[in-house]
């Protein structure tokens, strides 16, 4: 189909626009380009239907008409390289074919865009970067927040600033942009949700916008987008300037968000057209203000003019950026910059395309290497091959495809299957595979071995689980309904990307930011450390504890944790040695676990692991709670570092299953203490409920969160979190999967848009 396709686009290229096998070879090709969309990209279908409703809403039930519109607006996309949006916003349902070879279209625009925009991207894609560099015209205060251990920051900014801006580090159209009053309030809960509910963000001055502007509608900082183009000779021309304006009560004035946009005449910067929004409503007043758009004269033209060509020098490899720029009380000052600009504002208020005009400012058909300013795609070269070698691959993949759908239930399927997979990927990743066949599986014969690769390869590719975890959860023995019940470590990504939004996913990777976001639940000592400056925090921190804990920030299963007693010890040679491992680091007060927990194995701290879920009904469960016990002289108790498992009911707090650990041994009593595994009760249950609740409340945004409890005569703290949690303790000690179990609770079936969770 996709091969069909491709060749009809090249004919449907090359033929005149008005000719009759034109038209029907287009009939032919909406039709065979909307079976394929709907076979493999539905969400374009439903981008269209949502357009259409957007924009023709008496259509909504007409169903016969929107699917020949659908048809329309995905052969646009296909044919002249332009977005499903802007088959409305420039108009092409009520033009002729012809007009969209008029238009600067999206494919194109980020095409030229690469070429006049070279190494551009690292000061562009960030606002603060941005800003640092050209920070003279933006002429107010702007901080960058990265996370919790920048309140200081925070702190110092909000001293000066009652009110101000927030905007994510990299954005457009206006989302995420919020005017901040933090008069009266308390500062670090306001920071602390900001922090939860944004990845990285800016806090700017706000611009106190000038009487000549704000007259458009004061409620909104309205700007001008100003396009100046860098010849190639140095000089700078200004093209096709447009206004943005806010209306109701919006405070920023994009066009994604509902602003106004209207054409400026580059010469003397009075407006030349009416006001138009994105849904192609049009204005010649604001509809709030009653300010007239055409013949409205932008205040101190000159000067803009003086400043953008300014900005074109700092920078001269940008030689088509978009400014937008403010008039403020102390004249025009920088709003941000793009590189990657749009051509909506220049080319929808005109209601005209100015492609050939602007190919010509540029000599674009003069430039040598078009093709290496395309967007880069994932296509791999073709090589020629014999007919009758491309015949047997064609052939090898059909029968391919047709295994694996039957290789569930039929024996002889899975193994041409089986076969083939493990000739595929057999030598890139023996090194991984054998790995695991020296732990798990050694004393065999060849025949039995490479039998076990292939299910192991097999089981890979098809349940997405890894080599370890193929003897984790005893799949050898399980059939196909059992062996899709279990989560696997690449299958648990979508579920936690889902249910940990808002970057919580990634944020429990650095262990100082989660310290710094439930600190009270931590109860003890905890400092970050990463330059020489810090030696003063080391030192006396070490004097107060003679016994510590050291930390990489980003680590897991128990990876690089050391237990140092620095009594007697040079400080300063031991410092010194810590930075140089680890460039940054964390030093904790040691945990001085209850009784009960350390009869288990008094030389490591034991936990449990808990993960709080919120159900519809407002009820917080604990989902398959495990215990983590060390054993020999090991100080801490991970699976990955030779720790043994249990499963905890949820409701008693019982222990209710054997010891595991993650090379299969299997302990009625631990090995080390002789305690029995099965039955024992963990201490204060009632109290655990209680603090996974309050975690939970915490951040509603982190809604699966795996926690690592400890328990001393404090009660229960925190160890850490893990917004990544693996299920091999969930699943392992019980010795089945709970994908369904989990799918149910989370109502996984109703998620909409689930594909965007899943990794590429």
């Amino acid at each position: 189909m996709g091969k069909i396709i491709n060749k009809l686009k090249k004919i449907i290229l090359a033929k005149d626009i008005n000719s009759f096998t034109r038209k029907i070879l287009v009939k032919v090709y909406k039709n065979a380009l909307y079976a394929r969309i709907i076979r493999h990209k539905y969400s374009s279908i439903r981008r269209c239907d949502d357009l259409i409703n957007a924009y023709e809403p008496e259509l909504k039930n007409n169903k016969k008409e929107k699917k020949k519109l659908i048809k329309e607006m995905l052969y646009y996309r296909s044919i002249y390289g332009t977005t499903l949006d802007e088959y409305y916003m420039f108009d092409y349902r009520h033009s002729p074919e012809s007009s969209a070879l008029e238009y600067v279209n999206s494919k194109e625009r980020k095409q030229i865009l690469r070429y006049l925009n070279q190494n551009t991207a690292l000061f562009t894609l960030n606002k603060y970067a941005t800003y640092k560099i050209f920070s003279k015209y933006y002429k107010r205060e702007m901080a960058y927040i990265r996370g919790m251990r920048d309140f200081n920051i925070f702190e110092d900014f909000c001293s000066k600033h009652k009110q101000f801006v927030k905007k994510p580090a990299a954005s457009c159209q206006g989302m995420g942009v919020e005017l901040l009053n933090i008069e009266g309030k308390d500062l670090k809960k306001v920071f602390k949700t900001l922090v939860i509910e944004n990845a990285s963000f800016i806090i700017e001055e706000r611009i106190d916008q000038d009487d000549a502007m704000a007259v458009l509608h004061p409620q909104s900082v309205n700007t001008v987008r100003m396009l100046p183009y860098r010849d190639e000779k140095g000089k700078v021309i200004i093209h096709y300037p447009f206004l943005k304006v806010g209306q109701n009560s919006s405070f920023v004035d994009n066009g994604g968000a509902g602003g106004i946009l209207a054409a400026i005449n580059p010469k003397n910067g009075v407006v030349i057209s009416d006001g138009i929004d994105e849904l192609r409503n049009e204005y010649k007043v604001h509809p709030n203000t009653g300010v007239k758009f055409k013949g409205f004269q932008i205040s101190k033209w000159d000067e803009l003019v003086k400043m953008v060509t300014k900005l074109s020098d700092i920078r001269p490899e940008g030689r088509y950026l978009g400014w937008d720029v403010a008039l403020s009380k102390k004249g025009w000052v920088v709003v941000e910059c793009n590189s990657c600009t749009a051509f909506v504002g220049q080319q929808m208020p005109l209601k005209r395309g100015i492609r050939k005009e602007f190919v010509e400012l540029i000599n674009w058909e003069n430039v040598p290497n078009k093709e290496k300013y395309l967007p880069k795609t994932n296509t791999k070269k073709k090589i020629k091959r014999n007919i009758f070698v491309r015949i047997k691959r064609k052939i090898g993949r059909i029968l391919s495809n047709i295994a694996k759908n039957k290789a569930p239930k039929n024996k002889f399927a899975k193994n041409y299957y089986s076969n083939r997979l493990y000739n595929k990927y057999y030598k890139k990743e023996k090194k991984k595979i054998m790995k695991q066949i020296n732990i798990y599986y050694k004393n065999h014969s060849e025949k039995d071995i490479k039998n076990c690769i292939k299910d192991m390869i097999y089981s890979k590719n098809t349940y997405g689980i890894t080599y370890a975890e193929y003897f984790m959860f005893k799949f050898a023995d399980k059939s196909h309904q059992e062996r899709n019940s279990y989560i696997s470590g690449k299958g648990r990504h979508a579920y936690l990307k889902y249910l940990n939004q808002n970057d919580f996913y990634h944020r429990f990777t650095d262990k100082y930011e989660t310290y710094l976001l439930y600190q009270k639940y931590f109860k003890r000592d905890l400092i970050y450390l990463n330059s020489k400056d810090d030696f003063y925090k080391f030192e006396e921190f070490c004097i107060k504890h003679k016994v510590i804990v050291k930390k990489p920030v980003n680590s897991s299963l128990g990876k690089g944790i050391e237990l140092l007693n620095t009594k007697g010890m040079d400080l300063n040679m031991l410092f010194n040695d810590l930075l140089e491992q680890h460039g940054e680091f964390i030093l904790e007060e040691k945990i001085k676990q209850s009784k009960i927990m350390s009869s288990l194995h008094p030389e490591s701290v034991n936990t449990i692991r808990v993960i709080p879920f919120m159900k519809k009904d407002g009820s917080i469960i604990i989902h398959h709670p495990f215990l983590k016990i060390g054993q020999n002289d090991s100080f801490v108790d991970n699976g990955g570092a030779g720790g043994i498992l249990a499963s905890i009911d949820a409701n008693t707090g019982v222990v209710i299953s054997d010891g595991i650990d993650e090379h299969m041994n299997v302990y009625k009593k631990h090995p080390n203490t002789k305690v029995k595994i099965k039955g024992f009760q963990i201490p204060d249950w009632d109290d655990v409920k209680k603090l996974a609740a309050k975690l939970l409340k915490e951040n509603p945004s982190a809604r699966y969160v795996g926690w690592d409890l400890a328990h001393t005569a404090k009660g229960w703290i925190v160890v850490e979190g893990n917004g990544k949690t693996m299920f091999v303790g969930q699943q392992m000690p019980m010795g089945k999967g709970i994908k369904k179990e989990l799918e149910e609770l989370i109502d996984w079936e109703n998620v909409p848009n689930k594909e965007k969770f899943y990794e590429k």
